[in-house]
């Protein structure tokens, strides 16, 4: 997340410090304890606190807002879309993997990430299903990784 970040700061000309610390846990209770400013780490960690009000969420590293979080802003409100950074999950195999399998791998995950259960429950996390399928999978992956590249180079990593 921490890149994630650092793509909105440069992009708005913020300078702020990265603390490191050993996890969402540890980075969660710094930031609930006053002892950093900034929370940057899944929603469905700091939903919780943003419910019942220790904590305030003004801003997503996502393009479009986020139904759970009410009260913040997505980077399209913003003019700046293009900073989006998701955390993401995947399901990848081998690239001669039969098509066939292939086929049905990707018609029994949208069955499941379609179930209203589902959807249900990840709502409960703050979560929107996003399924991104074969090539646009891997122009997404691409993106992302030249984007954070060029911030990790910005910041001497």
């Amino acid at each position: 997340m921490q890149l994630a970040a650092e793509r909105i700061f440069q992009a708005q000309d913020i300078q702020a410090v990265a603390i490191p610390f050993g996890g969402a846990g540890e980075t969660l209770q710094n930031f609930l304890g006053g002892h950093v400013d900034i929370y940057g780490g899944s929603i469905s960690t700091v939903l919780p606190y943003v419910e019942n009000g220790e904590a305030k969420c003004p801003l997503v590293t996502s393009a479009a807002d986020v139904p759970a979080l009410s009260g913040a802003s997505g980077l399209e409100t913003l003019g700046m879309a293009d900073k989006e950074t998701l955390l993401w999950r995947a399901i990848l195999g081998p690239k001669d993997l039969d098509p066939e399998i292939v086929a049905k791998l990707a018609a029994t995950i949208d069955e499941a990430v379609n179930d209203p259960s589902y959807v249900e429950f990840l709502a409960t996390k703050g979560e929107v299903p996003n399924v991104v399928k074969g090539d646009a999978l891997g122009a997404r992956l691409q993106s992302e990784y030249d984007a954070l590249a060029e911030v990790s180079k910005a910041l001497g990593l």
